[in-house]
């Protein structure tokens, strides 16, 4: 009974660790102050290097790393 308990508790702590280690999209348009897209603008997570250019439209997508990286 105890070693089925301790299973159950490292299986359910695995998948909590997995869960948050999960990257997150973060998408978006750039515009500028009359509200057109701003084509090319670099998009950068702060404290990260992780960053994208926006396309024609202003647009942008990305997946943010998991915390603590």
């Amino acid at each position: 009974m105890v070693k089925k308990l301790l299973l159950f508790v490292v299986v359910v702590l695995g998948f909590a660790a997995h869960a948050a280690a999960q990257n997150r999209p973060v998408s978006g348009t750039v515009t500028d102050s009359q509200g057109a897209p701003v084509i090319g603008a670099a998009v950068v997570i702060q404290g990260t290097t992780v960053g994208i250019a926006t396309d024609a439209n202003g647009k942008f997508t990305l997946s943010t790393p998991p915390a603590g990286l």
